[in-house]
């Protein structure tokens, strides 16, 4: 038995020797991405420039199209997470050498459908935010009602956020959308997408008349600026977003 064992350790071992090294600039890649992704949704700005210059940085080591594409995607998604809809011009200069995926996705961002993505999207080191079979399946939602299934059927809170920013610069995400939107990044702490998202919340409750949501909206926003205040981050209200 002992021998068994020590056989089956030895195959294991012999194995994972096999498998060659991930290369440095490929784990740097994915660090910095990570870490700047939290910084970013957490709107500590000079952390989040820091370790995103150094994903670049590590991208372009290798001068890998579709890594620097998919840091300025991941970079735009965030946004789009914080109701900024738009372009990613900072993905144009790598679009040419990239795959069908990215540019699909960058066309995505924009406001144009997402029928284009596959299940690549997810793959790699750096996964663009929400799952394709939920892209079009928000795409497909046509009343305020399917969109807001559409979206609470995505159990990943980026996911979301970044599917209900496509779907607020679509017009297709009413109040309890926007609402849901609020609870998924107050949920996780997400000082920069909770800031836009109660500013869309407060300019809503106002155009609608609705005193007593304007009033809790605008409270919970205060209470979170003077909070990023207190704490050295920058929560400011994207522009667009407020009323």
């Amino acid at each position: 038995m002992r021998r068994r064992l020590l056989a089956v350790v030895t195959l294991w071992l012999a194995g994972c020797a096999a498998q060659p090294p991930v290369p440095g600039w490929r784990l740097d890649l994915r660090q910095a991405v990570e870490q700047g992704r939290a910084a970013e949704m957490e709107a500590r700005d000079r952390a989040a420039a820091l370790h995103w210059a150094r994903a670049e940085q590590a991208a372009r080591r290798a001068a890998d199209a579709q890594a620097l594409v998919r840091v300025a995607l991941v970079r735009c998604a965030l946004r789009l997470a914080a109701a900024q809809p738009g372009a990613c011009p900072a993905a144009q200069p790598y679009l040419e050498d990239a795959g069908d995926v990215e540019r699909a996705y960058a066309q995505w961002l924009a406001g144009g459908p997402p029928t284009a993505l596959t299940a690549a999207a997810q793959a790699g080191e750096l996964a663009l935010p929400a799952a394709p079979r939920a892209l079009a399946a928000t795409a497909a939602a046509n009343g305020a009602a399917e969109a807001l299934a559409a979206l609470n059927a995505l159990e990943d809170p980026l996911s979301r956020l970044v599917a209900g920013g496509w779907l607020w610069q679509a017009g297709r995400l009413d109040a309890a959308g926007v609402a849901l939107m609020v609870d998924t990044a107050a949920a996780q702490g997400w000082r920069r997408p909770l800031a836009a998202w109660l500013a869309v919340q407060l300019r809503l409750a106002e155009h609608a008349g609705d005193a007593d949501a304007a009033a809790r909206a605008r409270r919970r926003l205060h209470w979170l600026l003077q909070d990023a205040a207190q704490g050295g981050a920058s929560a400011a209200v994207p522009p667009g977003s407020g009323g």
